[in-house]
């Protein structure tokens, strides 16, 4: 049993997802397995398994390797909230742990990064409330003046929220941490009450991959999806 990516600790653990406030948005996870396993987590949160709902009761066991798709039930509140869905082989026990967050009602994070010597690029989860994104990548540190509300909303990056949009900061600097900052907006043009913030390291421009592979997913068989991002030093 065990899933793409991982980190190993005495059990496997996953980076976390993220999952928008609504209904409908969801992540999803490789899965690669010889045993049965069952799915243990939080009420709120929902899986399918081969085009099937799965049960996160702990008992309903599953089999084999596939995708499985990782949504939750609408979040109505202001704030986060968080879990963790647990992947355990029925075979010894062994699990695979990953963290899942689902965002409040007007909140927003940038996701999924793809970074290179002199760009980075982004997608993103956001409540169910939020109409529109501010955002505005900062090379340093954000100050606290820079994460106040009436500061937000002259950030340079500004879109109508739709999960499809990808976003990508050109012309950085190499090997250097920049802080992401975003704010949601509502149809009334309400802010949230905070802004986000998300820091990401570009990479070194010695020995710079000519482009990079992501992600790529396999959810039907003989098909296997994925993109490519070149970069300057592409020829």
């Amino acid at each position: 049993l065990h899933s793409f990516p991982t980190r190993r600790s005495s059990d496997l653990e996953m980076g976390e997802i993220v999952l928008g406030g609504a209904a409908l948005s969801s992540d999803s996870v490789r899965i690669e397995s010889k045993v049965g396993w069952v799915l243990e987590g939080p009420e709120w949160l929902m899986a399918t398994w081969k085009v099937v709902y799965a049960h996160i009761d702990g008992k309903t066991e599953y089999s084999g390797s596939g995708v499985l798709i990782i949504s939750a039930t609408e979040n109505n509140d202001a704030e986060d909230r968080s879990g963790t869905l647990t992947i355990r082989s029925t075979a010894d026990g062994k699990t695979i742990n990953i963290p899942v967050v689902q965002l409040g009602v007007w909140n927003v994070r940038p996701v999924h990064f793809t970074t290179m010597a002199n760009s980075f690029s982004f997608y993103w989860k956001f409540g169910k409330a939020v109409k529109y994104v501010f955002y505005q990548p900062f090379e340093r540190a954000a100050s606290a003046n820079d994460k106040t509300i009436p500061a937000s909303l002259k950030y340079t990056g500004f879109f109508e929220a739709d999960p499809s949009i990808i976003s990508t900061s050109n012309n950085r600097k190499p090997n250097t941490t920049y802080e992401i900052c975003a704010l949601g907006v509502d149809a009334d043009a309400i802010p949230a009450r905070e802004v986000s913030s998300v820091k990401i390291k570009t990479a070194t421009d010695e020995k710079q991959p000519i482009a990079t592979v992501s992600p790529v997913a396999s959810d039907e068989p003989g098909v296997v999806k994925y993109s490519v991002v070149l970069n300057d030093y592409a020829v």
